[in-house]
């Protein structure tokens, strides 16, 4: 929106208020610098906004003269008061906190666990089949079945999909050592996520704070 200085009075107005101000003249449809003149006004020019600081914010402060003359915008730093600070706190952390949730819900049921030396699944579906796989080992485990013992369904051997397509042979001993590094690798993504939100919640500037750092490895990273 192109602005006007009068030279009248310093007010500043823009393009069309400046028309509407001479309702009986009838302007060209780009206001040139003879036209300016004329009228005792003179075009604000652009100038680069300034980078707000934390806690500050950028104002439009009027105009100024720069050293060929022309006039050209002028801005302000503007510190926040303690109630928008702590507002601003307030709300960001709020967000941020949501965000690790995501990250830390997208980590636990997508990332995938890792055992010996495949990625396995860790949707709700697989948890479900897992702990019923997990039964199946601990009753073959008090029957004194070895920990090689291959997992049967109807007659079959247990074969089980990986994340990357191939398939894993389901042992006694695979089973419980998987579900023992599923776990540990909730454990440690609940854990980060803890330590993320005391990260937030301390700091003076949250959005500082790198969220997606820290967490465990999923598949494909």
């Amino acid at each position: 929106m192109n602005e006007y200085r009068l030279r009248s009075n310093g007010q500043i107005v823009t393009e069309k208020e400046f028309r509407l101000s001479y309702p009986d003249i009838s302007f060209p449809a780009v206001l040139d610098e003879a036209t300016m003149d004329e009228y005792n006004a003179d075009p604000i020019l652009k100038s680069p906004m300034p980078t707000a600081g934390l806690y500050q914010s950028v104002i439009r402060s009027g105009a100024v003269q720069d050293n060929l003359g022309n006039w050209v915008e002028s801005w302000s730093l503007v510190d926040w008061d303690q109630s928008t600070t702590d507002t601003y706190l307030t709300e960001t952390r709020s967000q941020l906190w949501e965000q690790i949730k995501e990250i830390r819900t997208d980590k636990s049921l997508n990332g995938g666990v890792y055992y010996g030396t495949k990625w396995f699944n860790t949707d709700l579906v697989s948890r479900s089949q897992y702990l019923r796989l997990k039964n199946k080992a601990d009753m073959l485990v008090i029957a004194s079945a070895a920990p090689e013992t291959v997992l049967q369904a109807n007659g079959a051997d247990i074969l089980w999909k990986t994340m990357d397509g191939s398939f894993v042979t389901v042992t006694i001993d695979l089973i419980i050592n998987l579900m023992d590094a599923l776990d540990d690798r909730e454990a440690a993504i609940f854990t980060q996520s803890e330590i993320l939100k005391a990260a937030v919640d301390v700091s003076t500037n949250p959005i500082s704070v790198d969220i997606q750092a820290g967490w465990p490895s999923s598949f494909g990273e």
